[in-house]
Parts: C-alpha cells; structure tokens; sequence
C-alpha cells in the first residue's frame, strides 16, 4: 500500500515539475516575443522619417500583431500609420490610427499624441473629409507646446499652411509654413525645408495674392543656397519650381536657363511635368517675339 502510494507521489511530483517547466517555457517565451516586438518598434521608429519603406518592411516582422496590447499596440498602429502614409499608400479609414489616439489621448507623452492627431488628420485630409481632418490637425497643434520632435512640429505646421493654402488663406498659411521652416532650417532637415520653399513661392506667385511686401525672389535665392547640398531628385524639384517661378514673372530667358539645369541633373530624362513647362515656355516666348 505503502508503495502504491509513493509511486502515485511521485507521478504526481513529476506531473507537477512538468507542468511548472511548461509554464516556465512558456513565460520565457512570452517574454522573449515582447522583448523582439520592443526591438522591432524601436527599429522601425528609427526609420521611420528616412526610409518609411523600411518601417514597413521591420514591422511586417511582427508576428500576430492583432494580439498586442497596450502601449506596444498603439505604436504599432501609429507607426503603421505613418509608415504608410510617407510610403503614398491610402488608408481606407481612420480605424488604425484611432487605436494611437485612444490610447495617447490620456497619456502624458505629448510627441506620441502629437503625432497620433497629425496623422489622423492625413489620413482624413486624403479621404476628403476636409473638417474633421481640420479638427485632428488643430489638435495636434494644441500638443505643440509640450512636444520635443521636431520633426512633428515642423509637419504640423507645414501641413496646417498646406489646408490653409488650399482653403485661399495665404496669410494664415503662409504663417505656418514660414513656422516650419524656421524649425527644418535649424534642424537642416534641407528637403522639408525645400518643400516649404516651394510652397511659400506659390502663395507669392499666387494671382489671388496681394501681400506685395513679400516676394517669390527671396524663396529662389534660398533654394539656390539649399541646392548644391541636396540630391538630383531635390535639385530637379528646385530647378523645376524656380523655372515655373521665373516663366510667371516673364522672365523667358532666366526659365530657360533653369530648364536646362533641370535636365542636366536629370541625366536628360525629363517628367511629363517638367516636359509641358518646357512647352509653354516655347509657346510664350514665342508669343513674345512676334509681338
């Protein structure tokens, strides 16, 4: 009897040792998976302003992220997000990033809120739903004053003068552009700057604008200054924009000269774009000469 009951002890003994081992791999298991998905997020932040293709690739390296939770599930979204939306990939709603923003809304980390409103005010803005995208933007906005990214900031303001632009407020949209180029130009983050550049010189070249205090000339010779520190696809972009910025002032002679520096950088393959400025500019200038 006494056997008996030893043997069935130490069955229940090994049963037990066995279960607590499971539980054991298990822990060291769910452990390592949360210590991998840290990793993976940490990365793929890292990449995100750089090489957003890159974000997407690490992250898809996280296995069953439906089942995060938390913190980690909201960075996720909001990286996804983003990633997403710098790769030109349209958001069929704004689901995703609602996940960032209920979880940041509460929470004291402004850049991660910041950031959770900027892009769900993107994500809107792309899907045409103009006033909420507004609304989200204005709260990103709000979160400005506590926030350290400047990289955000730079965005917030940029593309609030971008809305503003579209909606004809040049004055307004021209104070949040001249607010992120203030920063990128600190920060020399030179192709945001550039795109600031760029859309400053269309508000001063703008028919409905008035503002004869400011002047498109000023935007050229800070691009000019940015150009020779940039790549071919930045430099095509500023030749292209101070061309089209010359042709409207008539000046024939000084677009054509920044068309041929345009092609030059482009190893002579020029966009459908670039091709039908080329072509107007002929027409006028042809125009010019017969009168």
């Amino acid at each position: 009897m006494s056997i008996e009951f030893t043997f069935k002890s130490s069955i229940m003994k090994n049963r037990q040792t066995a279960i607590l081992y499971i539980l054991l791999c298990c822990a060291c298991l769910s452990s390592c998976q949360r210590d991998n998905t840290a990793k993976l997020l940490e990365l793929a932040e890292a990449q995100i302003w750089e090489k957003p293709d890159s974000t997407l690739q690490i992250l898809e390296q996280i296995s069953s992220p439906e089942k995060l939770k938390g913190k980690e599930q909201a960075d996720y979204a909001l990286l996804l997000t983003q990633a997403k939306y710098r790769c030109n990939i349209l958001a069929p709603s704004d689901s995703l990033i609602n996940i960032a923003i209920n979880y940041y809304k509460e929470k004291e980390n402004a850049d991660r809120k910041g950031a959770a409103y900027l892009y769900k005010g993107s994500v809107l803005n792309e899907l045409h739903e103009s006033e909420k995208a507004i609304q989200a933007y204005k709260q990103a906005e709000e979160c400005i004053p506590k926030m350290t990214d400047t990289h955000l900031i730079a965005r917030i303001y940029s593309d609030l003068g971008y809305l503003n632009q579209m909606e004809l407020n040049y004055d307004i949209a021209k104070t949040y552009y001249k607010k992120s180029l203030s920063i990128n130009k600190a920060e020399k983050y030179l192709s945001n700057s550039t795109n600031d550049l760029i859309n400053l010189m269309g508000i001063y070249i703008s028919s409905d604008y008035q503002n004869k205090q400011d002047s498109a000339e000023w935007c050229t010779s800070e691009l000019l200054n940015i150009v020779s520190k940039v790549g071919s696809n930045i430099q095509a972009k500023i030749f292209h924009n101070i061309a089209v910025q010359k042709m409207y002032k008539e000046k024939y002679t000084e677009a054509e000269i920044f068309l041929q520096k345009l092609k030059e950088v482009s190893n002579g393959k020029l966009s459908y774009k670039a091709l039908s400025v080329w072509g107007e500019l002929y027409i006028k200038m042809g125009h010019k000469e017969k009168s």
